[in-house]
């Protein structure tokens, strides 16, 4: 079952809901379709989905991995709940010194050309993870420094891109996910304006709102709402609204926590193994 939206953890988490509520959440944050972000197929190495965006004319120019990208990667987290904060500091395991560099771990951010939902994005991203190969002869593992796999499409509006308030372009862009995918989690971190969005989410979603204990909150800056759907084939899509007044919208696997799982034990296995030489000595 999946994560956020498993009963058994409403009814751990989420104390404000009587039993008839959760009991109808069972279906929300759920869909029978595979999500995909305009059909661009996951997987997918860098060039070609490079190659399908500029044929969709999503981006205006190819512009191939060069060896160089943006760190960190977007990461589904195991719990919907770490979405509150920024998930890849959830994998302090393949952080070192501050980055992910030998993770392959990658996010390409690049110019979007045509409006997504009805709005304009100030950027469209993908996220890729490397390929972890297991070597027979020396017992060791290696991970590629390359875009092998697609992982997660993302995009990012704000006010500049936009020309619109960004609260009212998330309730859009959330009505309109809605009306194709079905029924959406809304979860209400920290939120100083709790009222207000159970009010505006409410009608077309199931809404929780969740106070991380200890937290003091001197103004509205750690407020997060964010809203999650979880598709077939381990897909889904989140999407975040944050009050530095800008939206990501991620379409994505939703278990790409796997990879960092099996990463982390490849980086561990590595450490315990000795490298072996082709010198013989004296």
């Amino acid at each position: 079952m999946k994560r956020l939206v498993a009963v058994s953890l409403f009814c751990l988490v989420f104390t404000l809901f009587s039993a008839v509520e959760v009991a109808c959440c069972e279906e929300a944050g759920y869909t029978d379709q595979e999500i995909t972000f305009q059909g661009i197929k996951w997987d997918s190495s860098d060039k070609q989905v490079i190659d399908e965006a500029y044929r969709l004319k999503i981006i205006k120019k190819k512009e191939y991995f060069n060896g160089s990208g943006k760190l960190p990667c977007f990461v589904w987290p195991q719990s919907d709940l770490n979405f509150r904060y920024d998930t890849i500091r959830w994998f302090p395991e393949i952080i070192k010194d501050g980055n992910v560099a030998e993770s392959g771990l990658w996010e390409r951010s690049l110019g979007c050309s045509k409006s997504v939902g009805g709005h304009n994005p100030s950027s469209i991203t993908f996220h890729y993870t490397g390929t972890i190969r297991h070597h027979l002869d020396s017992d060791r593992y290696t991970i590629s420094n390359q875009c092998d796999h697609l992982i997660a499409v993302s995009l990012t509006y704000n006010n500049q891109s936009t020309g619109e308030d960004v609260e009212d372009v998330f309730w859009d862009l959330l009505n309109k996910l809605t009306s194709q995918y079905g029924t959406f989690v809304v979860v209400a971190t920290n939120s100083i304006h709790k009222k207000e969005i159970q009010k505006k989410a409410s009608p077309i979603a199931e809404v929780y709102v969740y106070d991380d204990e200890g937290v003091k909150l001197k103004d509205d800056r750690k407020e997060v709402v964010f809203a999650v759907i979880h598709g077939l084939n381990d897909t889904g899509i989140v999407m975040k609204w944050t009050k530095r007044e800008e939206i990501n919208l991620f379409y994505a696997k939703d278990n790409s926590y796997l990879y960092v799982q099996q990463l982390s034990e490849a980086l561990e296995h590595n450490s315990k193994t000795k490298v072996v030489s082709d010198d013989i000595g004296l």
